[in-house]
């Protein structure tokens, strides 16, 4: 027996990328502060930024999490946490 539910999950998952990807894409420098890429993160309430370089070409990406570990490891979990709140 299947259900609507299987149905739309499989409408989904046949879907082309293009129809669900973002258009606007938000990227940095490689060259960029990591202040900047924070800052783009957050004002854009997204999970990671597209690295372009000079040529506009693809060298990377860097996600909130990879920032966040970043800056747990310059300033100790505890104070981390402390900024947060």
């Amino acid at each position: 027996m299947r259900y609507d539910t299987d149905i739309t999950i499989e409408n989904v998952l046949s879907e082309e990328v293009r129809n669900v990807m973002s258009s606007n894409v938000i990227y940095v420098r490689p060259t960029d502060d990591v202040g900047i890429a924070i800052d783009k993160v957050l004002t854009h309430d997204i999970s990671g930024l597209v690295v372009m370089g000079s040529n506009n070409d693809l060298l990377g990406i860097v996600s909130r999490i990879d920032l966040v570990t970043r800056l747990s490891k310059v300033l100790g979990v505890g104070n981390l946490l402390e900024l947060m709140e």
